[in-house]
């Protein structure tokens, strides 16, 4: 009996200290912002607080940016290397001619680098008919309003393939005469593939040509035209913070590497081996030590619970 007494007297005091110390938290709580809010005055803090905010949300949807437009850039240095460059463009014409388009029309320059990316494939496109080939798309895409990877498949093979695609071109509403499609076939037949090129895309020219550029011109064309270069300058920044997080790199995989070392070694209860082992070795003997003491100390709480108050 006494000894719960005692016990009953102990939990009464940790209770009280709990509630004392409480009551001080809240006190000093309140007397700090009582002294900054006055110092700093009414909603100066929050100010501070949403600008900052605000910053890290423009950062990380910067990021997010330049990281669409990386892996286009990515894209289109995959498919110059895999066809040789043989469209007799380099990366930074592609880029140039890409940023060029973009002022003009709604489309991005990440568009238009995907763009690039699949006519490149098309090996039979090549040198001035590339570059005529690239606004037709984007012409094409505004006036049958559909994406720019589905007209520069559909151009491409009608451009690789004058005599097949422009039947296919057919199907999508742009048409051929009798004689145009007796002309392709001739050029193509006296080995003259860029002539018969030159009819399907000066057809393309006549019927669509223009239809991007009368897009950003029209309505609230201008303003969207307005927000892309807001969106440009949000990409260089993107593209800033990139490089700054790219020497962060290796310290950030040595962390994952280690933790992927220490996880490994507690599931399968083998020591580790390669990179940063003595590390993950001692941290685990160290986590297995705590996890161990931590045992002792609950087996013998619970032996005094079950030996001396229990019985009490």
């Amino acid at each position: 009996a006494e000894m719960r007494n005692r016990t009953k007297g102990v939990a009464t005091a940790m209770t009280q200290a709990k509630v004392e110390s409480t009551g001080f938290a809240g006190k000093f709580s309140g007397a700090l912002s009582g002294v900054f809010g006055g110092i700093i005055g009414g909603g100066l803090v929050q100010g501070i607080v949403a600008a900052t905010s605000a910053v890290f949300r423009f950062g990380k949807a910067a990021v997010l940016t330049i990281d669409e437009g990386l892996k286009a850039e990515a894209q289109l240095r995959a498919a110059l290397e895999s066809t040789k460059e043989v469209a007799g463009k380099s990366f930074n014409d592609l880029i140039d001619q890409a940023n060029e388009l973009q002022k003009v029309t709604l489309f991005s320059d990440e568009q238009i680098n995907q763009s690039e990316a699949l006519l490149l494939t098309f090996t039979n496109i090549r040198g001035e008919i590339f570059d005529r080939t690239l606004p037709a798309v984007l012409d094409l895409s505004t006036a049958l309003k559909q994406d720019v990877s589905a007209s520069s498949i559909q151009l491409g093979k009608a451009l690789n393939d004058p005599i097949k695609g422009v039947t296919a071109l057919q199907r999508v509403g742009i048409t051929f005469s009798a004689s145009q499609k007796e002309l392709i076939k001739s050029f193509v037949d006296t080995n003259q593939v860029a002539k018969a090129q030159e009819v399907i895309l000066k057809e393309l020219e006549t019927q669509v040509g223009g239809s991007a550029k009368a897009a950003a011109e029209a309505g609230l064309g201008p303003y969207q035209l307005l927000q892309k270069r807001l969106g440009e300058v949000q990409e260089t920044i993107g593209r800033l913070i990139e490089k700054g997080l790219r020497r962060f790199q290796p310290a950030l995989e040595g962390i994952v590497t280690l933790v992927e070392g220490f996880v490994d070694s507690i599931t399968s209860g083998e020591k580790a081996t390669g990179r940063f082992a003595g590390a993950i070795n001692f941290i685990v003997a160290v986590v297995k030590g705590y996890i161990k003491q931590q045992q002792i100390i609950f087996e013998v709480l619970r032996t005094f619970y079950e030996f001396v108050l229990q019985p009490i």
